[in-house]
């Protein structure tokens, strides 16, 4: 994971980057601004042939159901996919890391994979995520509390949980 947080990025790890998630939870003029002027140069300078994501949090804090702005900035920004979730609510956080998943191995655009294929794809992302997200910066740590929030909640992603806990169980015994 690069951390693009505080300003300071580490693009050592730049060449192994096969997605980017740009995560923003309000589209306020300022956010917007920021994210146009600041966040893209950035991103476009270390990581412009890798597929961006801009996702939008705390979907479940607002009024209004759709974001026309989170649009329009995915345009404005080359983006592969606008996308919105709660982590609170659990609403579209799945899907976040399916389209992301998807990103990471374009077969899966020409194929129709079956149920068992997702859930790899998308453990294998989760656990990657989990794995490298440090506790550097108040909006990575956010990320963090709220991805443990749905993986330890009984109720969230038993296909994940199921997929990541035989594949820790074969790899022991390995």
């Amino acid at each position: 994971m690069v951390e693009l947080h505080t300003g300071k990025l580490l693009p050592n790890n730049a060449d192994d980057a096969q997605a980017v998630m740009l995560l923003f939870d309000d589209d306020t003029e300022s956010t917007i601004r920021r994210i146009q002027e600041f966040w893209y140069s950035k991103i476009n300078l270390y990581f412009s042939q890798v597929p961006l994501f801009l996702v939008r949090t705390k979907c479940d804090l607002r009024e209004e159901p759709e974001s026309t702005n989170g649009k329009a900035i995915k345009n404005s920004m080359h983006a592969l996919k606008y996308l919105e979730c709660s982590a609170k609510q659990m609403n579209g956080v799945k899907f976040v890391f399916l389209e992301i998943a998807a990103a990471v191995k374009p077969e899966s655009h020409n194929k129709e994979p079956d149920d068992s294929s997702l859930t790899m794809t998308t453990s294998q992302v989760v656990m990657d995520v989990l794995s490298k997200i440090g506790s550097s910066g108040p909006l990575i740590r956010q990320i963090m509390v709220n991805l443990r929030e749905c993986i330890t909640n009984p109720a969230a992603f038993p296909d994940v949980k199921q997929s990541v806990s035989g594949n820790f169980v074969k790899s022991d015994h390995q």
